[in-house]
């Protein structure tokens, strides 16, 4: 089954987002010997005994550059006398584009294609 050529028009975003110390979120998930002398257990990465992470931080950005249109239209198989496509599932108001304009407050994801994971996630109030 194809799809119906869809495109996105999308405002320019600009998101910043930084923790400065991320030590007591990650101890109490059960990294908090990462954080003590002479347990953090990092001889892969020295020999020092006493060898410890101080401090973690973190810094997010997300820059899209619009207004521009993102996406492409996807291929059609030609349409045969009768106005229908040939090999198509789409027939009537599905064969019509796509068109998607975020022009008011929306929901954001980022993710991971392979793992399916989401890495980061958000929302734009005023675009």
């Amino acid at each position: 089954m194809q799809r119906p050529p869809s495109s996105i028009t999308l405002p320019r975003i600009k998101i910043e987002h930084s923790h400065d110390n991320l030590t007591a979120p990650l101890s109490r998930m059960g990294l908090a010997s990462l954080f003590a002398s002479g347990r953090a257990q990092l001889f892969d990465m020295s020999d020092v005994p006493w060898l410890h992470v101080t401090s973690i931080v973190h810094k997010t950005a997300l820059d899209i550059k619009g207004p521009r249109s993102a996406g492409a239209a996807s291929s059609q198989p030609p349409a045969s006398p009768g106005g229908r496509r040939r090999d198509s599932a789409f027939v009537g108001p599905s064969e019509e584009t796509l068109d998607l304009v975020l022009d008011r407050p929306f929901l954001y994801f980022v993710v991971d294609n392979v793992s399916g994971l989401v890495i980061a996630l958000g929302k734009v109030v005023n675009p």
